[in-house]
């Protein structure tokens, strides 16, 4: 039998005694079951809590490199090309994103893979006891996760997503080489505010002293303005407005491509919205000193991440996951839908969360879709199906019907006569889909097949 050893050993889980390493699966959905329950700690903003744990811990942070990206949309992608670019300069990458989709693994990345269960088990055994003392939340918890496991991990740099807001989020308590702010828009109202500027003071405050800032620019003139103005209080080294570019040349049959600085990029994440996002990652990139464009789109078109216009062929039919979730990033997913498939008609699966815009989401949809079938994930936070059928625009004149869940939702839709299913509305819808079709999120499309080609899988019986 081996046991994990703990460096608090005047607290030891009960789950946890005498583990096996058989027994770490089983184990670890219990742990994940008790972060999760940290969730009844609510949401906590403010980096008191966070910042003594990591004190005690010995600031596992200041061993290695960081990168913190904060926004409304766009966040994980620009992720994945920061993390894509460093390991092409041939550094150790830990990405650190949220939420998961299936497994709690894929928000520890390490070199592009998703860690092994028992890694993260072992460093939350250890560390228990901080948890409990600081009664950190659940993101918290995940935060100091990841820094224990990027210092054990003896990673360069470490790629971090902002969970939400910014300034008072935990991930800020990190001292990063390069804050970046993707596209704003508005979403969580309720926590960071109800206007764009105010949602966007809350972003804007991962800006660091002395230290590159760069940001994409907003249509609202005032959004720039407040980062300008926030620029002059807090004095970064560096600040740096980033659009999307006049010399893109968007080639579908290939993937999509563009030029900066006459260097041609080619993406392997869809749509184009993602140029936004690759040229905010390159550009951040050079303020880091790495000016090697030849170097930067070679590791970029290996850039992948899960459930962003990631499609699939099931049964012969084409089946495209997007965790789109707010109606800003509803928009893009049309966008994307229009570009790639222009003219065809699509059968949507939607659930959302009532804490979002569902109204407006439905609405969106509706002018769209040729079929709706609407869904409830599994968890409290999510919309009942009815409220949300309710929702669908009083326009809408395909098809439209209620599924008792996201799993009778997909099977629906493979019985549907069109040939391509979106699911879309929130990370658990598409994760339970996923489940529901026995797909692995990580399970990666070969890099440069364009998307019209999307990967096949076996047909499943759901």
């Amino acid at each position: 039998m081996v046991r994990i050893k703990n460096k608090y050993p005047f607290i030891i889980p009960p789950l946890l005694r005498g583990v096996t390493q058989e027994g770490y699966m089983k184990n670890s959905a219990e742990i994940v079951r008790h972060l999760f329950s940290l969730n009844t700690r609510g949401i906590k903003f403010g980096l008191e809590n966070i910042s003594a744990a990591l004190k005690v811990c010995g600031n596992p942070q200041n061993s290695f490199n960081s990168i913190l990206v904060a926004g409304t949309n766009g966040k994980g992608s620009t992720c994945a090309y920061f993390d894509a670019m460093l390991r092409g300069l041939n550094f150790k990458v830990g990405l650190f994103t949220s939420p998961h989709i299936i497994d709690f693994e894929e928000r520890f990345i390490i070199n592009g893979k998703p860690i092994r269960t028992k890694q993260w088990v072992k460093i939350y055994e250890e560390n228990v006891s901080v948890i409990d003392q600081y009664k950190l939340t659940f993101f918290e918890a995940s935060t100091l996760i990841a820094v224990l496991l990027f210092k054990q991990e003896k990673i360069d740099w470490a790629v971090l997503e902002v969970g939400m807001g910014g300034r008072l989020d935990a991930t800020n308590a990190v001292m990063p080489r390069l804050s970046v702010v993707t596209a704003i828009d508005i979403d969580h109202v309720q926590y960071l505010g109800r206007t764009i500027e105010q949602i966007a003071r809350e972003k804007l405050g991962i800006m660091k002293r002395g230290l590159p800032f760069v940001m994409m620019r907003n249509p609202e003139k005032s959004v720039n303005d407040l980062a300008k103005s926030a620029a002059r209080a807090v004095r970064p080294s560096q600040l740096r407005f980033v659009g999307e570019t006049n010399t893109a040349r968007l080639n579908f049959n290939k993937g999509v491509s563009f030029t900066y600085k006459k260097m041609p990029f080619v993406l392997n994440i869809p749509g184009r919205r993602q140029i936004g996002n690759a040229l905010l990652a390159i550009e951040g990139t050079e303020l880091l000193g790495f000016t090697d464009l030849r170097a930067l789109a070679r590791g970029i078109k290996n850039a992948f991440i899960p459930a962003r216009f990631q499609t699939v062929l099931v049964n012969n039919k084409t089946i495209i996951f997007d965790v789109a979730h707010n109606p800003g990033a509803i928009r893009t997913l049309l966008e994307s839908l229009a570009d790639y498939y222009p003219g065809q008609k699509v059968c949507f699966i939607v659930g959302i969360m009532k804490d979002k815009d569902t109204g407006l989401i439905m609405n969106e949809i509706s002018g769209y879709a040729e079929e709706i079938i609407v869904c409830q994930p599994k968890t409290e936070r999510s919309e009942q199906a009815d409220v949300l059928f309710e929702k669908i625009g009083p326009g809408f004149k395909g098809e439209k019907s209620v599924a008792a869940s996201v799993q009778g939702a997909v099977k629906k839709a493979l019985q549907s006569s069109l040939g391509i299913i979106c699911v879309t509305g929130s990370f658990f819808t598409v994760g339970e889909a996923m489940t529901a079709l026995k797909i692995k999120p990580f399970k990666q499309n070969p890099v440069g097949v364009p998307p019209l080609k999307p990967r096949r899988e076996n047909a499943c019986c759901i």
